[in-house]
């Protein structure tokens, strides 16, 4: 089984990448937690609140990017994990793993660098082919109307 202690070693090791704050952290979870249904409005604000985090975020070197991604998409599984099997009763990393959530989704996903393949690639073959002229008469079945 594992130790709900990890969680707090994964939150420990995402904290020294100082890619966001405790008090952008409280913000959000101020602004999630103050209705049951979060308007358009209020997803626009809380967008606001991770902003300077994906801003930090984009500041490191391409190699922290993914040990930070991949750390913070291993918090969120295994708190998922570990509140499914025991409860916990801290509510500072209950916000923090709402916020780490809302902030996997809006990071950058994968490389965005494009590959031109235009002058890779060479047709040398090309032939138009007529298989079949006419209409297409479909039956009633039993499964289907």
């Amino acid at each position: 089984m594992t130790s709900p202690n990890v969680i707090y070693d994964l939150k420990n090791t995402l904290d020294e990448y100082h890619v966001y704050q405790e008090n952008e952290i409280m913000q959000f979870a101020g602004i999630f937690n103050a209705k049951k249904q979060q308007t358009s409005g209020d997803i626009g604000k809380l967008q606001g609140k991770i902003k300077p985090a994906l801003d930090r975020f984009q500041s490191l070197s391409a190699e922290r990017q993914d040990m930070f991604k991949s750390t913070l998409a291993r918090f969120n599984r295994i708190y998922a994990f570990i509140t499914q099997v025991c409860r916990l009763f801290d509510k500072d990393i209950h916000k923090f793993s709402v916020y780490a959530k809302f902030l996997l989704m809006q990071l950058p996903k994968g490389s965005t660098e494009r590959v031109i393949v235009d002058d890779k690639v060479l047709l040398e073959y090309y032939r138009l082919e007529k298989d079949f002229e006419g209409s297409i008469d479909l039956e009633p079945t039993e499964e289907g109307f």
